[in-house]
């Protein structure tokens, strides 16, 4: 794992993002409860078009189970969404306009998965691509299997 932007266990940075199936804004900390994986990407980043197929698959997999997956991009709407329909995603996906999230997490690199636990505590910071077991162990030690 690299560098979190807190350490882990500490309170996870908070961060608004639109949801790109109702516009609305979701803040993370409202989904204090559940387990969150948030995959901060983009549509020009080869690794993250390898890694959301994995994302993908966790969502399917765990969806129902505790699990909230976020994938988050910057990028325009209608960019984000064409991509999305075009390679047949499911899981939510969301706008961050103001790269409010890549500031919040230090974003350095993409894609970045981040886990926060059900306290809204940082758990796991992945940057870079990552084996989809580790995200997976991680996910485990959480309760989310």
């Amino acid at each position: 794992m690299d560098k979190p932007p807190v350490p882990f266990g500490s309170q996870a940075p908070d961060f608004v993002a639109t949801s790109l199936s109702d516009s609305k804004p979701v803040k993370i900390s409202s989904l204090k409860g559940k387990v969150v994986l948030i995959d901060f990407w983009a549509t020009w980043c080869g690794p993250c078009k390898e890694g959301l197929p994995h994302t993908e698959a966790l969502y399917k997999d765990f969806k129902g189970k505790g699990l909230e997956v976020m994938a988050v991009s910057d990028e325009e709407p209608g960019t984000i969404k064409d991509f999305f329909t075009k390679s047949g995603y499911s899981m939510p996906v969301f706008q961050d306009a103001g790269r409010n999230g890549n500031s919040a997490y230090k974003i350095v690199a993409i894609p970045t998965t981040v886990i926060i636990d059900r306290d809204g505590k940082l758990a796991g910071f992945f940057v870079g691509l990552h084996d989809d077991g580790e995200i997976r162990a991680k996910l485990k030690t959480l309760k989310i299997e």
